[in-house]
């Protein structure tokens, strides 16, 4: 009994030994699969059912585009990642006659989000000027690393 018993014993305590070594190397190693959305604020001047509609009720902007999801025509006339910057935003396109209702959307687009926080920076220290040259760059950039790709 004492011979089977020692190397039992043996084998089960090298075995915890070899497994624990084993599993740590590989906690060590963990990559993210899936990056979590990140939240950003779109400025958006009207739902329309028609591409027609949305051309003629804006002909007061710069500068938009025009999202179409499943039965809407959606017009964007900025986009921005801050919080604070979409008060500043909304106020000048309310200032200019617009009525402007705020959505937050989700994306992963790491490339565009990078960009986004950059024009942001921008958009805090920047004029009424600025502010449509920034925004405009940012629509532009949002029209095609985001929904050129759905």
């Amino acid at each position: 009994m004492k011979k089977i018993l020692v190397p039992l014993i043996s084998a089960i305590v090298i075995g915890l030994i070899l497994g624990k070594y084993l599993f740590s190397q590989y906690e060590k190693k963990v990559d993210t699969v899936f990056q979590d959305d990140e939240r950003i604020y779109v400025l958006q001047q009207g739902v329309y059912s028609t591409a027609e509609n949305a051309g003629k009720y804006t002909s007061n902007l710069d500068y938009y585009i025009v999202h179409h999801d499943d039965k809407y025509y959606r017009v964007y006339v900025a986009i921005t990642h801050n919080k604070n910057n979409v008060d500043i935003l909304e106020e000048y396109y309310i200032s200019k006659g617009n009525d402007i209702y705020v959505r937050e959307l989700t994306t992963n687009n790491l490339e565009f989000l990078e960009l986004l926080k950059q024009y942001d920076l921008l958009l805090q220290s920047s004029g009424d000027n600025e502010l449509l040259q920034i925004e405009k760059q940012v629509l532009s950039k949002y029209e095609e690393l985001i929904l050129q790709s759905e």
